[in-house]
């Protein structure tokens, strides 16, 4: 049995709101308390500590140094790949409502 355009249609409309309203609340997730990140900081971050690495001694501490630059290089990304917040809340809130009736 094929379904009826409005089945399609509604199902399609059902899914653009779902995927709004977890984008938005995956965002606030992922939103930390305080001052943000630049991506400028994180540059720099990542320098000094490319900078410690090579000038440690202590091949823990160097260790440490690695691991931190881990981290602020997949910050880095992460913040680069994030959509612009106000977007995603404007997204949120088209959608909230007609998500909110069918859940």
């Amino acid at each position: 049995m094929a379904m009826s355009e409005e089945h399609k249609a509604a199902l399609a409309l059902g899914r653009r709101e779902s995927r709004a309203v977890k984008k938005y609340l995956e965002a606030l997730a992922s939103r930390k308390p305080g001052r943000p990140v630049s991506p400028e900081r994180l540059g720099e971050r990542i320098a000094e500590l490319g900078q410690r690495i090579a000038a440690e001694q202590d091949p823990l501490k160097a260790l440490e140094y690695r691991q931190a630059r881990l981290d602020a290089e997949r910050q880095l990304e992460q913040l680069s790949t994030l959509d612009d917040f106000a977007e995603v809340e404007a997204g949120f809130v088209a959608s909230a409502g007609g998500y909110s009736q069918r859940k």
